[in-house]
């Protein structure tokens, strides 16, 4: 029988706490927005703040006490200096609408909708109008002081890069490409040369030394928004230090248990957060690791890339091995160099030069590093349980005092390799705004092409004006191949139009693609820029292993980049696709005898009244149509005639703009669809 008098208070204190946070957790789940969605004005202090170009946009927590992002566009230049001025803690006046946060619309990628939510951020609100009252609060006048002499600083983006986690100046995809993205995420490791430092600065500990630091710690907290990492660094060594005063000896592991349970408790939805669950487990392992100081940098390294590889796949989707090599050289130069030197600029503006040529330099081995491709490997999506069975072996053998790395390189390879061993083909409309993206991939993996890349025409705008160029959509489209357990690519465009190919180039950076092939019609500037990047075919010249692909409309020298677009029958010898492009119901006439039925069809011209001829549709009799056009589009794409004829030929359809991405999986002839967003039209 259980004595309860045996169990310690610390048990009884991990067990308390363990209630209050599954408690929280029920609790917290539950949470909804008490902001009605008619609301037009908001008011709020402001805890969060990024201007980059002509967009504001930043977090305000409200008098009852609830956080709501916000996004405004700049009018003048005027205006962004006036706001540049706007500090933390100012009262937000803001005039606007309501809105929920956009989910995910390409499968497997990144929802800022379920991140807010992570956050307990409910609403966004678009803002028309903006006025603000500066803070009265010390604390974040101090703040403001300290970030506005950083800003004065000539070039100092480098320098809030490393001391504050900011990330305009910064790849971060490149960094995190590498696998060292977290080295310039402010964690334990800074919190613990800042310890050093500060420590070496005094030359002996000491009570009151110890209360200053802690101090220190915090207010750095508050300076770099609370985030979960360093948090966690400075509330473990907070509780450390304040037990050492009474003469309180508590373990690392123990330590650490409770600051964990406590950043649960104040919010249990960080369990789903990867910046929480990334400094969860590294730190968690490292202390798990016997005498991990007295290690060698290279087995350190190979211990964190493991801890790190379960999440890193599960949230990107491919590792790169190489990885531990890097992860040794980063942390050299960041922990000895870097750092410890950006410190020393708060003090000596006049060494900033030196500083950024320092970094600048480190940037630079980083994409030449990016560059090395044979260590990186992808591995597809799995279920969540597949990485918590990672984690499993990776922590039995870490308490067993056992080596496993061999085994653990084994784990993530044979997930690599199942993947080539599926018998399913997919096709998939992603959804990219207006504009067009449809990925085929075959089974085995053997094949993976993309027909037109969606894109979105950038108008001339004023210095001022223009944004960090961060191209989310090529992203979102290689992170899908990426989970589907496809490396590299070849894409076709339809034509010349920049909603058909204008993400090309941006794609190059994110996945490997290894041939283009353009339409014959005479090169437009996009196209030519295209050709004197990347490797070129012609379709006669592409050997096709499992999908047949056909051209059907005849090779003309034309004015008009739609009526040269390219129209593909594509087949696997049992289903059928025929993708229109954005060709006219001229050329659907002159295709016509050439068709055939067809099992699935892409519209033209994302569903415009100018393609889709009833007559044809009628001819070809399709199973399904997709449509792939942008929401609330300026062209009103689709066009009523068209849903008229689908409608009347009892045509049943999907349309990105509610179906967001749609995926068409089939093994030999029999298949089904997937649509994000499950309404059939």
């Amino acid at each position: 029988m259980l004595n309860l008098k045996n169990i310690s208070p610390f048990k009884w204190l991990i067990f308390i706490l363990i209630i209050f946070a599954i408690f929280r957790l029920i609790m917290v789940s539950k949470e909804t927005s008490k902001i009605s969605n008619n609301v037009t004005s908001l008011s709020g202090k402001l805890i969060a703040k990024s201007i980059d170009g002509n967009l504001l946009s930043g977090t305000i927590i409200t008098k009852e006490k609830e956080k709501v992002n916000f996004y405004y566009y700049l009018k003048t230049e005027q205006e962004q200096k006036l706001l540049n001025n706007m500090g933390f803690g100012d009262v937000l006046y803001l005039k606007g609408n309501i809105s929920l946060p956009l989910d995910e619309v390409i499968f497997n990628t990144f929802s800022f909708k379920k991140y807010l939510f992570n956050h307990r951020i409910f609403k966004i609100m678009n803002v028309n109008n903006l006025n603000y009252k500066p803070t009265k609060n010390i604390l974040y006048w101090l703040k403001n002081k300290i970030l506005n002499y950083l800003d004065k600083i000539d070039n100092k983006h480098y320098l809030k890069a490393l001391l504050l986690g900011e990330k305009k100046a910064v790849d971060y995809e490149l960094l995190s490409h590498n696998g060292i993205s977290h080295l310039l995420a402010v964690s334990g490791m800074h919190i613990a040369i800042f310890i050093d430092f500060f420590y070496h600065f005094f030359y002996k500990k000491h009570r009151k030394h110890s209360l200053l630091l802690i101090a220190i710690l915090w207010f750095y907290t508050f300076l770099v928004g609370f985030t979960i990492s360093i948090v966690r660094s400075v509330l473990n060594f907070t509780i450390i230090t304040f037990l050492s005063m009474f003469n309180l000896k508590i373990t690392t592991i123990k330590s650490f248990i409770i600051t964990s349970l406590i950043i649960i408790i104040k919010n249990p939805l960080y369990l789903f957060d990867a910046s929480f669950l990334y400094s969860f487990l590294i730190t968690l392992g490292l202390i798990l690791s016997p005498s991990y100081q007295k290690q060698k940098m290279l087995k350190i390294s190979l211990l964190t890339f493991f801890l790190s590889a379960g999440l890193t796949c599960y949230f990107n989707y491919e590792i790169n091995f190489l990885a531990i090599f890097f992860n040794i050289i980063a942390t050299i130069l960041i922990a000895n160099i870097l750092y410890p030197f950006a410190i020393m600029c708060l003090f000596l503006p006049f060494l900033i030069k030196i500083f950024n040529f320092l970094f600048n330099s480190f940037l630079m081995l980083n994409k030449a590093i990016s560059k090395v491709s044979f260590g990186v490997i992808v591995i597809s999506k799995y279920p969540y349980i597949i990485w918590v069975i990672y984690y499993f072996i990776l922590f039995y053998y870490l308490i067993k005092k056992q080596k496993l790395n061999f085994y653990l390189g084994l784990y993530l390879l044979i997930l690599a390799i199942i993947p080539y061993f599926s018998q399913k083909a997919i096709v998939t409309f992603l959804d990219v705004g207006q504009g067009d993206a449809i990925a085929f991939i075959s089974p085995n993996k053997k094949e993976a092409f993309l027909i037109d890349t969606g894109g979105k025409q950038s108008f001339f705008k004023e210095s001022w004006e223009q944004r960090k160029q961060v191209n989310y959509q090529a992203l979102n489209i290689a992170t899908y191949f990426k989970s589907e357990g496809v490396s590299s690519i070849f894409v076709i465009t339809s034509h010349g139009d920049y909603d058909h190919l204008g993400n090309l180039i941006d794609l190059s950076n994110y996945i490997r693609i290894n041939f283009v092939v353009l339409n014959e019609n005479k090169m437009i500037a996009k196209e030519q820029e295209i050709s004197s990047k990347l490797p070129l075919k012609k379709l006669e010249n592409v050997l096709f292993k499992y999908f047949k692909v056909k051209q059907l409309n005849p090779l003309l020298n034309l004015d008009d980049e739609n009526d040269a677009s390219l129209v593909l029958k594509i087949t696997n010898g049992y289903l059928s696709f025929l993708m229109m492009g954005d060709a006219p119901q001229k050329v659907e006439a002159k295709i016509l005898n050439k068709v055939g039925n067809v099992d699935f069809i892409k519209l033209g011209h994302h569903g415009s009244n100018t393609s889709s001829d009833p007559y044809f549709l009628a001819k070809i009799n399709p199973q399904y149509a997709f449509i792939s056009a942008g929401k609330n589009n300026r062209y009103h794409h689709p066009h009523q005639e068209t849903i008229d004829t689908l409608t009347k030929l009892k045509i049943p359809y999907y349309n990105t703009q509610v179906n967001h991405s749609i995926k068409i999986i089939f093994q030999k002839d029999s298949y089904h669809i997937k649509p994000l967003s499950d309404t059939i039209q």
